[in-house]
């Protein structure tokens, strides 16, 4: 399971740069760290963001929840709670939806890193 995960990781990577000049990026934060079980037993990181949306017409949309798979040995970005960013939200391949967390390469250039997301949490469901 954690090789299909860097694999699409890595394929949704490559083809980021053309995709995301094109995304409007919203505010995020890192809300809760954590774990799941894989298929195989094995233990694969997950955190639990909030993205912020306040031009949404529909006020429940303006803060949505989403637990994401972590990929904390291979982000860019921090994976603390309590870390801001600027990320959004990329479909691709049916099934397969990533957030795509905003980060600055050593050259200054914007660029993304993709986390699988798991599930959309409820505002009510979020860690206050």
């Amino acid at each position: 399971m954690k090789r299909i995960l860097v694999v699409l990781a890595l394929a949704v990577a490559v083809m980021l740069p053309a995709t995301a000049k094109n995304k409007t990026w919203l505010d995020g934060e890192i809300v809760a760290l954590g774990h799941v079980q894989g298929a195989f037993g094995h233990q694969i990181p997950i955190a639990t963001v909030v993205l912020y949306d306040p031009g949404n017409a529909d006020p429940l949309a303006r803060k949505l929840g989403w637990i994401i798979v972590a990929n904390y040995a291979t982000a860019n970005v921090n994976m603390s709670v309590g870390v801001g960013f600027k990320a959004y939200i990329f479909t691709k391949w049916e099934n397969y939806t990533f957030m795509v967390i905003r980060y600055l390469d050593k050259k200054g250039r914007e660029n993304g890193d993709p986390h699988l997301i798991l599930q959309q949490v409820g505002s009510e469901d979020l860690p206050k």
